[in-house]
């Protein structure tokens, strides 16, 4: 069997429920609707930190954040530690990035050229962490490709803020925009390696629909139209808060830091502005994602191609009257759409209430190519379970996710925080003296707003699930080294 190619496109900030195939009526994907009816549709994929650099070392090595030592946005991941391209490329694969990488320390202040790397297997290396400013120096980098690709082609990266808030803008046209950068990179790389007999590997990291919210015009005309329709983000700021640090955020806004995100500082127009924004730029992502598609199914490649598409976490979005990111584990932070598709390999399905992680994205691709996984992997491979398994759609018991200082803003408390969650149970704990933690019946309470922590009712299902995630935090110790001997 010729072993198959691997296009793995992820997003940065998408939650689970932005795509028509789960169930949002306000987006425009039918690209990746389609992906998703001829391939495997997961409605409950959850990552294992809900902020960037954690998040992307832990599904790209297979291991948890604690482990692979990427807890902290700034944090650089060891040089010994092994991601998955690593492998493919070892195995003979040609490898590719196109876009965000960020499993190190990515700041100008620290890394003036760009994002420092391991030996990351990536041969190809197209790199933007992200598009940069208006302002040429701010928040840029030399070697940022998509800038560089402007300049080629004698255009000035603008951004023009919106009435209804400065927190919106109408970013560049569509022929300009960064995701077409990124997929017109992805459809080259797809294009010059299928002449090729090396099956390849490609990360395709769109920066989108991560914030600044700066979608064209005309992808944001169409949204703020369909968003007319959609309810305003809620409930907003409520006594009393389930945690300290979403109560510090209703104080100093998102990150603990930007006011201008505070929810008693946006009108509703501005609340309805933002959902449109977001949704726009997802739009505009199936569009290109569509371009990539296409140029694959042009090629001859998609027979032979397993196809992923994912998120890195969630986006809160206003719900719980915060909005960006942090140490907050509701589901629109933490739940993440991820299809996996191989045509006539996996059999279509929607597993509806199959509990995975995004450390099982690795181990599962290896198994699929026929490649061993390595043993400091930790995820758990879904390969048999999709190609020979009955149809049961269930997968793990758990799936765990945390939160260990990994944004510097969060402090008084500093912010530990660790989730654990069954087939109907929610439990986060936030560590420290003092401190308590949430639990949601997400049966019962799919919106997360009744917190039973402090239930009487509910103190042996409390019990049960500490337990639960004490276990999960033992078993995410590192599987490295080997143990050699008995003794």
């Amino acid at each position: 069997m010729d072993r198959p190619n691997i296009l793995w496109i992820c997003t940065d900030q998408q939650r689970y429920d932005t795509l028509g195939c789960t169930g949002n009526p306000y987006v425009e994907t039918p690209n990746l609707d389609g992906l998703a009816r001829e391939g495997v549709c997961f409605h409950h994929a959850y990552c294992q930190s809900p902020v960037c650099a954690p998040s992307r070392a832990s599904f790209l090595s297979g291991r948890y954040p604690r482990t692979v030592r990427v807890r902290q946005n700034g944090q650089d991941i060891p040089r010994e530690e092994v991601l998955v391209s690593r492998v493919f490329a070892d195995s003979g694969y040609h490898c590719g990035l196109v876009g965000k990488l960020h499993v190190s320390a990515c700041h100008p202040s620290v890394e003036p050229f760009m994002e420092r790397r391991i030996d990351d297997g990536y041969k190809v290396f197209h790199w933007s962490h992200h598009p940069g400013r208006a302002d040429e120096r701010a928040l840029n980098w030399p070697a940022n490709e998509y800038r560089l690709w402007l300049k080629e082609k004698g255009e000035r990266f603008t951004a023009v803020p919106r009435p209804e808030t400065d927190l919106v803008c109408e970013g560049m046209p569509e022929a300009y925009h960064p995701t077409t950068w990124h997929a017109d990179r992805a459809i080259e790389f797809i294009q010059v390696n299928g002449a090729f007999d090396a099956p390849w590997f490609l990360s395709v990291n769109f920066y989108d629909p991560h914030h600044p919210f700066d979608p064209p015009a005309e992808y944001l005309e169409r949204a703020l139209k369909r968003s007319m329709k959609a309810p305003l983000p809620g409930p907003g700021p409520r006594a009393p808060a389930p945690s300290p640090f979403l109560e510090n955020e209703w104080k100093n806004g998102a990150y603990n830091r930007l006011k201008e995100y505070r929810w008693e500082n946006l009108s509703p127009q501005a609340h309805r502005c933002l959902r449109a924004a977001y949704w726009a730029m997802i739009d505009l992502l199936d569009h290109q994602i569509g371009r990539i598609l296409d140029a694959l199914e042009k090629s001859g490649q998609m027979k032979n191609t397993i196809v992923v598409f994912m998120s890195d976490h969630g986006e809160m979005l206003g719900d719980h009257g915060v909005y960006l990111k942090g140490p907050h584990f509701y589901e629109c932070s933490v739940r993440v759409p991820l299809i996996l598709s191989w045509r006539g390999k996996l059999k279509p399905a929607v597993k509806e209430n199959a509990l995975v992680e995004l450390t099982d994205v690795a181990p599962t691709l290896l198994e699929l190519a026929g490649l061993e996984v390595p043993e400091g992997m930790q995820g758990l491979s879904m390969r048999s379970w999709l190609t020979e398994s009955s149809g049961a759609d269930e997968f793990r018991d758990t799936v765990y996710s945390e939160y260990l200082n990994a944004m510097s803003w969060h402090t008084e408390p500093a912010a530990y925080v660790t989730m654990v969650r069954d087939d109907r149970y929610k439990l986060i704990c936030h560590h420290g003296k003092g401190l308590g933690g949430e639990l949601y019946d997400l049966l019962a309470d799919p919106e997360e707003l009744h917190n039973l922590w402090n239930e009487p009712k509910c103190g042996e299902i409390r019990f049960a699930l500490l337990k639960t995630l004490c276990d999960r935090m033992a078993f995410a110790c590192d599987p490295l080294p080997v143990r050699r001997s008995d003794f």
